[in-house]
């Protein structure tokens, strides 16, 4: 085998093993559990890996944006001289006084969700 056609046989065997890991790798963004979350007249995304994740990930997303207790504690906080670290999520999760009261209504966002006061769809490969 000449030098030329060596190089050529490795560089497709090459290509020919790595391109099944290239196809996995590229893929498993969309084996990811899309849901949607509706509660309290919202929907919303619900992000994850699982579909129990995926709910809290609904539920998260709810609590921050719009849950009016949580949206009172972070204005309160402001209110009080709370300095922000750039967003609401960032503020709500990083300050110890806040992490709490997001936590509480995550919690009861899926258990009213379980209790069936509010809907979750997920996407059919989801587990």
């Amino acid at each position: 085998m000449t030098r030329a056609a060596s190089w050529v046989f490795r560089s497709a065997t090459v290509v020919v093993c790595a391109a099944p890991l290239i196809a996995l790798l590229a893929c498993k963004g969309d084996r990811d559990c899309r849901a949607t979350l509706q509660y309290k007249g919202v929907t919303g995304p619900g992000p994850g890996r699982t579909k129990a994740e995926a709910l809290q990930g609904g539920c998260w997303g709810y609590c921050g944006e719009h849950d009016e207790v949580v949206n009172a504690a972070w204005e309160g906080w402001k209110s009080r001289g709370g300095k922000t670290g750039g967003s609401k999520m960032y503020d709500l999760t990083g300050e110890p006084t806040l992490k709490p009261i997001l936590a509480s209504c995550q919690r009861r966002c899926e258990t009213d969700v379980a209790a069936g006061n509010g809907t979750i769809t997920y996407a059919d490969h989801c587990k």
